[in-house]
This record gives structure tokens, sequence and C-alpha cells, in this order.
């Protein structure tokens, strides 16, 4: 295949965006390959990551003996109880660090509602200050912490359902309850060589990773009690180790004494009922923590009001952070260390340039994204597919942590098209060179024709948070980010046009015309039509035949039905041949399949939601499998998003672990914590 190649200036920052190339792509539209200038020095304020300010959530006093005005406890300061966060704002940090002091309830059955309220309303605080929190409730400050498991276990469903509602904002959660400031040492059920506390110890995470949902990690703060949760070398606990590997997935690690010396004050020294373990090796399953699909957990933590392992060159510091993928750390402790940073001269290396130890910590926690080249279609038609595929580079020291999203964006200044690429997951841009593979999507038919700015959109899985720019990722390039938008712009002249008459046309081709006959013209055909007809074997399309829900059948003449939705007697209602589910935390649906499905790839999803986002709302299960629907896998690695436009979303079944010999029943849950509205155009196997 031969190419063609020509020259094309950006109209949009020349100074950001260089001399553009284009090349002819096999089979679609011309195409243009851009690269970016590259920005190293910059501290980027992203989200979820970097260094954390402390605060106190809880600012009534009548609950939280720190908003007394300090009165009965020793180091208190009025701005801890700042809810705009000034201080963090200032030292451009996106997330604070909350503890949630239980003293006075460790003998009560049941938290007081004044606590869950306030600390309802602090959540609040954070979303409308565009931060997230860290978080980490304890029953003692500083002493022996004597809760017992029952009150603990009642105490963390209790917080669980607030932290649920708000998990849009929750960063991540420290383990905390357990021991002296909620480290798990000084108190019961902290002593590493028991194997009954062992049991409890495991039932404490549990009951916080089935109380809130999974788009929340959690941090553990010693190693060998990371490894008695998810990798034990027998089980301890009498009901069973029944954990679900998504669940181990989300379990990382803070150290509460980063540097202060070799053991970094107990973290790693630590053996137990399991064995007797080296320091290097408790240190390398750290290194080595990833979840199940190679992406970096969370780690963070703080300093010791020690440095005995640092050291004034910033070496040590800058190499533990780059093994253990370091997301984030605490500012305001201690000062020992941070101020030890501040004072330290690093000079160039690398892509670095010379700053302080503290700037290029500041500027390499968790994940710094950079552009270095992307192609993309020259133009594109209404209705027609837009490509894209780039290279970047992550020059920190972790992946970004939590499931995030990815979209195309075609902005004229008056319309704009948010076009998903599912098939892209950010948690898999981990440290190093990535290669992103050619992306299609669809341009949608009605889109207004001109002339368009080509964006790189990396918003908020939550819907709630997703209009925010505040919110998005930006990239460590210059002259591409758009504060007010809060996306990354690829090109400022892309352009949307109507079709010409030499434009692709899926009309069929004419036939060759008959030979002249005597005989009367035949009667005009009919013009030729959803759209194509559907592909696969259809399991719904709700089209009125059979009539759902009153036949109680589906295309495939099997059982189908639902129950606790909020329209249609429950079942839901069908419109405009879709079938519309409003759900508030309740809700099931389920279809009957019955059939051998091995000669079948795919089990497709035609899907929109009211809101977008709601793929973290339900789940789904056939042949044996049940997840989340964001939890599904899709080709080349990615994970289902809904959108408010309907989009086919493909799960490869065997991939997924569905039994396609005996699929069994097509079922859908909606008990998340969700409140939307889906609408299924169709179900079908490919």
């Amino acid at each position: 295949m031969s190419l063609s190649l020509r020259g094309r200036v950006s109209a949009f920052a020349a100074s950001a965006l260089l001399v553009s190339l284009a090349v002819a792509v096999g089979g679609v539209a011309d195409a243009q390959t851009r690269t970016y200038t590259a920005d190293f020095a910059t501290v980027i304020p992203n989200p979820e990551r970097g260094f954390h300010s402390r605060y106190e959530i809880i600012n009534d006093p009548a609950v939280n003996d720190w908003a007394n005005g300090g009165a009965s406890v020793p180091g208190f300061n009025p701005d801890l109880l700042d809810r705009t966060f000034a201080r963090a704002k200032t030292n451009g940090n996106t997330l604070i660090h909350s503890y949630l002091h239980l003293d006075n309830f460790k003998n009560a059955d049941d938290l007081p509602q004044a606590l869950l309220d306030n600390l309802d309303s602090g959540l609040d605080a954070i979303r409308a200050a565009g931060m997230k929190i860290v978080f980490r409730p304890t029953y003692v400050w500083d002493g022996w912490s004597d809760a017992t498991e029952t009150k603990i276990l009642r105490h963390i469903g209790q917080i669980g359902a607030v932290l649920t509602a708000n998990a849009d904002v929750v960063m991540h959660l420290e383990a905390g309850y357990l021991g002296a400031w909620g480290e798990w040492h000084t108190g019961n059920y902290a002593d590493p060589f028991n194997q009954d506390q062992a049991a409890t110890r495991y039932r404490v995470i549990k009951k916080i990773l089935e109380t809130t949902p999974d788009t929340i990690p959690l941090a553990m703060r010693y190693p060998i009690f990371i490894k008695e949760i998810v990798d034990p070398t027998s089980c301890v606990v009498p009901e069973g180790c029944t954990l679900t590997q998504a669940q181990k997935d989300r379990i990382g690690f803070h150290n509460d004494c980063f540097l202060s010396d070799y053991n970094d004050m107990g973290t790693y020294d630590n053996n137990s009922w399991m064995g007797w373990f080296s320091i290097e090796q408790k240190k390398q399953w750290m290194y080595d923590r990833q979840t199940s699909t190679g992406h970096n957990t969370i780690m963070g933590g703080e300093t010791c009001n020690s440095d005995g392992y640092n050291d004034a060159a910033g070496v040590n510091v800058q190499a533990e952070m780059a093994k253990l993928n370091f997301t984030e750390i605490n500012e305001d402790y201690a000062a020992v260390n941070t101020d030890k940073w501040k004072a330290t001269q690093l000079a160039a290396a690398g892509n670095d340039p010379a700053e302080t130890a503290f700037t290029r910590i500041e500027r390499k926690l968790g994940y710094r994204l950079r552009l270095v080249s992307a192609s993309f279609s020259d133009s594109v038609q209404p209705g027609g597919q837009l490509t894209f595929s780039a290279n970047l580079s992550n020059d920190g020291w972790s992946g970004p942590v939590k499931r995030r999203s990815a979209f195309l964006v075609l902005d004229d200044g008056t319309h704009r098209y948010d076009l998903p690429l599912p098939a892209l997951d950010p948690r898999a841009w981990t440290p190093g060179t990535h290669a992103v593979p050619t992306q299609t999507v669809t341009v949608p038919s009605n889109v207004t024709p001109g002339t368009y700015t080509l964006a790189l959109w990396l918003p908020d899985q939550a819907t709630s948070l997703r209009s925010r720019p505040e919110y998005a990722i930006r990239l460590a390039n210059s002259g591409t980010w758009n504060a007010t938008k809060g996306y990354n712009v690829l090109a400022g002249n892309l352009t949307v046009g109507p079709c010409t008459p030499t434009c692709p046309t899926n009309e069929p081709s004419p036939s060759p015309s008959p030979s002249p006959s005597p005989s009367p013209s035949p009667s005009p055909s009919p013009s030729p039509s959803p759209s194509p007809p559907p592909n696969g074997l259809v399991l719904d399309n709700f089209d009125g035949s059979p009539v759902y829900p009153s036949a109680y059948l589906n295309d495939l003449g099997k059982w189908t039905g639902a129950n606790c939705f909020l329209d249609g007697g429950g079942s839901g209602t069908v419109a405009s041949g879709a079938l519309q589910l409003r759900y508030n935390n309740c809700g099931w649906f389920g279809s009957d399949v019955g059939v051998d499905l091995t000669s079948k790839t795919y089990l497709v999803v035609r899907v929109k939601g009211a809101s977008g986002g709601e793929q973290n709302h339900f789940n789904l299960g056939l042949g044996g499998a049940t997840k989340l629907f964001a939890d599904y896998t899709l080709d080349g690695g990615g994970h289902p998003a809904i959108t408010t436009s309907y989009q086919d979303i493909k799960i490869p079944m065997a991939a997924n672990g569905i039994n396609r010999n005996s699929p069994s029943q097509l079922a859908m849950g909606f008990w998340f914590g969700g409140n939307s509205t889906i609408s299924i155009d169709e179900i079908r196997f490919e």
C-alpha cells in the first residue's frame, strides 16, 4: 500500500502543537499525526494524587472533642476545622486526610446520628471544594485500643453507609479501627502472632470491603497483615477466607513511618503466626503489590518524627517512592522530613529539571501522564467514523489507581459531543511508555457541520463529578489544557462536514438494467430500509413482539421478567422500542437464555443512561459469572462505560468466565446505591 505524506499546520496554539504529518490509514480517510510539547517542570494539581493536608472533617463539638476549641486535645489548631480547605488549596493539594474520632463511642451499640450527619455534611464540603478525602476511623488517639469486635463491625456498617452515599469524593480508606491512631498496633486484635486475632482482623477488613463500593481502595498499615489478608499461608477464619479477587485487588499499603529507619519504625520487622519473613522479603511484597489485572494499588502514608533512613541528597526518598509506586503522602507531618526535602537541591536528571526534592516529589507522586504524539482522522462526516491512536508516557511513580473514563470530544464552542472510548482504561498507564492502540468511534449523525476542537477528556468516573474540570486529568504538555472545559486539546481544526456526492453510501449498488421488453413497466419497488437488521442471536429487543412484560417471554420464547423498578408496576416500561428501567438502589431483571451459545463470542447490550456512568449501579450475571457491569473486561482491556447516547457494549463471554455451553439466565441487580434510569434497546449474542 502506498502512503501519501503532506504537511499540515495547526490553527490552535501554534507554539504548543508542532508540525503535523498526514498519512493514509488503510481503509479509512487520511489521518494526521501530531507531536506535543512536553512539560517536565510544572507541578500539576491533578486529582487523586499528591501531597495531602490534614483536617478534622467532623466539626460538631458535641460528637468530636477535636472541635471543641482544643481545650481537651494537645496540638489542636482551629485551621483543622476549616471546611473551605484554604491551606490545602494554597499548597496546590487536591487531597485532604481526616480521622474519625470514635473514642467516646467505643462502647455504643450504634454511633450517634449527629456524628453520621456531620460526616455527611463534611463530605459535601469536600465535594463543594473540588477535593477528595483519605479517611481513617480510630477509637484511640494515643494509648491502648480495647473496642470489641462486635462493636467495631456494627460501626463499620454505619460509617460504610455514609461513605457509600459519598463515594464520589472518597479517594481511599485507611483500614483504621484497630489500635492506637487506627494503625493496627497497641490494642486488641493487633498481635500478629495470635491466630484468633487474625480471624478478627480478616472479618474487619471483609466488613469494610462489603459495606463500601468497589470504587474505593483500602490501605493497610503493615505488610505482614496485608499478606495475612490477601495471601495467607493457611486460613484461620472459622467461616472461611472468602474475599473475592476483586476485593483483594482493592487493598494497598499506607506506611505511616516512611523513611524513619531501615525498618520504618516497625513497619517491616513484624513477623507472625504465618512464619518468619525477612525485612527484605516484606519490602519486596510491597514493591510487587498490584492488582490481578496489573494495575497499581494505592500506596501512601506519612513520615514519622524521625529521619533515620532519609538523606540530605534526596536519593532514598526518590528510590523508595518509585519502587513502591507512591500516590500520596502527608505534607503536614513530620516537618523533620518535609523541611529537609524543601532544603535539598536536586540536579537535573533525565527528564527531571533541577529543583528541590520537595518539588520533585510533588510533581511525581502518583501519575504524571504526558502525550508524546497522537494520530487521528483529518476530517469526518456526520455519522462517520473517527479514528484515534497515541503514544504517551507516564513520568510519575504510579498509574491512576481508581477507575476513570476516557472520551474524545468535538467542541466548536456552541456544540459539544463527547464520544466514549470504552476500550481505554487509564489505570493501565503505569510508569513508563505506552502505545494507545487505534480507537474508532462513530460521530453522531446529527452533528452540526463545521470546524471543531478535538480533545482527549479523562473525567472522573462518578457522574456527579464528571462535569467539573478540577476532577479531570490534565496531561503534562504545554498549551493543550483547557482549564474551563477540563480537557486536553489534540487539535483545533478538525473538519466535520456534510457528505458530498462522492461520499460513501450504505445504499446497495444498482443492478444491471434489464433488456427492453414490450411488457408493461413494473410497479415501483419499495425504497430500501433500522437501519440494518439486528445481528446475531437476539434475546430481547423490546419491539412489541412478544409484548413486554405481559407475555413474560423474550424473543427466544423464554421466560423474562423484572421487579422493584419505579415504573410499569415494577417491571419497567417500554418506550420507543427500548426497555426503560428507573431504579433507586433496588431492582432486578431476568431473562432466560436456555440455548447453547458456544458458536457466539460476544454478549452485546445496546444501552444508554439518563446521566451516564450507570455501569457502576448494577451487576450482570450470565453463565455462572456475575460482576458489576463496570468490571467486565472488553477487548483491549477496557471496561464498559454507559453514556447518554446508545452504544453497543460488546462483552467477550469466554474472557469473562461466562459458560456459553450452559448460559442459564441473564440477570441484572440494581442494589449498589445508584439512582438513575437505563434504557436497553437490545440484548443479543454475536
